[in-house]
């Protein structure tokens, strides 16, 4: 594992985080080690930031995983592709055929979660996600696509977690990422945030996966506001 570099991410994310809230936060009264949520929330609305939704609670420490993309071999799944192409599913059948696609092709494992079914344009999309410890891993997906009820495409981008750091990171509250969130909104227009969750990051503007054998997966708040747009914040802590 390159640890170096995962070393030099962590330190870069842990300084612009501490220097951001120490700086930028003087609303924490003298010898204040806590700010409650409601002073938060107070502070994101004066920012035009609206939260509606509960705060989550404190995260546990959590380590850093080492992932390498994995590229199954196309040809098989073309012949299972093939196979399927003759069997016509029912309404509740799409996620039965789906995960018996997947084991066929050899990638069904314990990361593998359903993630929802979506209809459009006619098509039926069958997701799931890649967990690890109850944590997705963000940008580690496959969708099987169905048409009149035959399994047609399917598409897949999976990051193998190949190693997890020994010791384990401290996580920051959700209310400090809410916090660094608020610095991003430069133009300060009117925001409402629906959700957030932990996921594992790899974040490509750090990193070049095509010049790479491995990278490092980093814990992140993911924040989802204003019906669907996303950002994420790296949660380390020191």
């Amino acid at each position: 594992m390159d640890w170096n570099k995962a070393k030099t991410i962590i330190i870069i994310a842990l300084i612009m985080t501490n220097l951001f809230l120490i700086v930028n936060y003087g609303f924490k009264s003298e010898g204040q080690d806590h700010v409650s949520n409601d002073q938060v929330l107070a502070f994101l609305e004066g920012k035009n930031i609206y939260i509606d939704m509960e705060i989550p609670d404190t995260h546990k420490s959590m380590p850093v995983l080492e992932v390498e993309r994995n590229l199954p071999e196309q040809a098989k799944i073309d012949r299972q592709l093939k196979a399927f192409s003759n069997r016509k599913v029912t309404h509740g059948q799409y996620q039965e055929v789906s995960d018996a696609f997947i084991k066929a092709c050899g990638l069904m494992d314990a990361g593998v979660v359903f993630d929802g079914r979506e209809t459009l344009n006619e098509q039926v999309i069958i997701g799931y996600k890649h967990s690890r410890n109850g944590v997705a891993i963000e940008e580690s997906y496959m969708y099987c696509i169905f048409e009149d009820g035959i399994l047609v495409d399917f598409k897949r981008y999976w990051l193998n977690v190949i190693g997890e750091s020994s010791k384990k990171a401290g996580i920051i509250s959700a209310a400090d990422a809410l916090l660094e969130f608020m610095s991003k909104n430069e133009l300060e227009v009117e925001i409402h945030v629906q959700s957030m969750e932990m996921i594992y990051w790899l974040d490509e503007s750090i990193y070049n996966s095509t010049q790479t054998a491995s990278d490092t997966a980093l814990p992140a708040w993911k924040i989802t506001y204003n019906d669907g747009e996303t950002t994420r914040i790296t949660a380390i802590d020191i």
